[in-house]
């Protein structure tokens, strides 16, 4: 009975740990995520491509001082400053 209890408690406590890492979420498509799909040439910076997930839509990086440059398909193209492909990608 107390294996039993303790495999439970170490399952759950390693499905939190994978859940607020946050990658597992992404890679399964359920939360929205960003790649840098190239770099901005001649200018610090690049260009970051992000997807809506199945809970939720796509990411807003205006936060990050990014600039929307347009939708193409399901993606959203954004013009980010080169602090935050150094900090995040």
């Amino acid at each position: 009975m107390f294996i039993r209890i303790a495999l439970a408690t170490a399952a759950v406590a390693a499905a939190l740990v994978a859940v607020k890492d946050g990658n597992v979420l992404a890679d399964a498509g359920l939360t929205g995520s960003c790649r840098v799909v190239s770099a901005v040439s001649g200018a610090s910076g690049a260009w970051v491509a992000c997807t809506p997930g199945i809970l939720e839509g796509r990411p807003d990086l205006s936060r990050q001082q990014c600039t929307a440059m347009g939708v193409r398909g399901e993606r959203q193209l954004w013009r980010c400053p080169g602090a935050l492909i150094t900090a995040h990608g």
